[in-house]
């Protein structure tokens, strides 16, 4: 299951219920909401987010964009917050962190199911297609993550 913004959103959303269908996520510039509970069973994550993102702030609270902000009921958790509850539901032990010019990546590590992450550096709300060889793409991210699982 992938998700952009408010589908983002969503698939945090079905991914928490207690039986799902999928055998992993990708969420690209959303957020789980405060309020929102612990999800359930543990499930192959990937977020990528960047870190100037003004309409969903990896920071959490309200949108800084009024547009998104009047409409939003809740604030959004920050991205450690939501790191939070997913290292426990994955029960991850321990993280790893790689740095590049365009983007940090954190691999949590023994983990009863993958939690994996992109931070992109120079990046607002977007999904990033790569232009050059040297660049991130979400696209390419996303599918490298995703084929990596498979529903048991």
């Amino acid at each position: 299951m992938v998700g952009f913004s408010n589908g983002g959103m969503l698939t945090y959303q079905l991914i928490a219920q207690k039986k799902t269908p999928f055998a992993a996520a990708a969420v690209v510039s959303a957020a789980m909401f405060v309020g929102q509970e612990q999800p359930p069973a543990s499930m192959p994550l990937l977020i990528v987010h960047g870190l100037k993102d003004r309409v969903v702030p990896i920071e959490g609270g309200m949108s800084q964009m009024r547009f998104v902000a009047r409409a939003q009921a809740q604030p959004f958790l920050s991205l450690n917050q939501t790191l939070e509850r997913w290292q426990k539901t994955n029960q991850c032990q321990s993280k790893t962190q790689s740095d590049s010019k365009q983007f940090e990546v954190w691999s949590y590590k023994s983990c009863k199911a993958d939690l994996q992450v992109y931070l992109l550096k120079e990046e607002g709300h977007t999904w990033v297609e790569a232009e050059d060889a040297n660049q991130f793409d979400s696209t390419e991210a996303v599918w490298k993550f995703l084929k990596q699982h498979r529903k048991q």
